[in-house]
């Protein structure tokens, strides 16, 4: 009798086995789809990733045209404040040289 008890134990075991492995083949097969689902986002986001990078690279080219364009735009409001106050001195000298200064308003 000991030997039929310890096979419906075996059995008993068996059974458990079985029940865990039905679970496991289930819950392998959620995490097979979860993982299919996870590298399809992944695929999604990276495809996301590459086109932002794009746009950066556009915006990055499009910053650089707009810099230069206000460094020249600079440049030339420089020569242009440089060029009327260079006049204005000239001018200035010239009216002195010619004693056309007493008219001026010092204030």
């Amino acid at each position: 009798m000991s030997l039929r008890k310890k096979n419906v134990e075996l059995g008993e075991e068996k059974k458990d086995l079985f029940v865990k492995v039905v679970e496991l083949k289930s819950r392998n097969e959620e995490l097979d789809d979860n993982h299919t689902k996870l590298i399809e986002e992944n695929a999604k986001l990276v495809g996301q990733v590459d086109a932002m990078k794009e746009e950066l690279t556009v915006e990055k080219a499009e910053n650089a045209t707009l810099k230069d364009k206000l460094e020249s735009t600079l440049k030339k409001m420089q020569f242009i404040v440089i060029n009327t106050i260079l006049h204005a001195k000239a001018k200035l000298i010239g009216e002195f040289k010619r004693s056309e200064h007493s008219n001026w308003d010092l204030d």
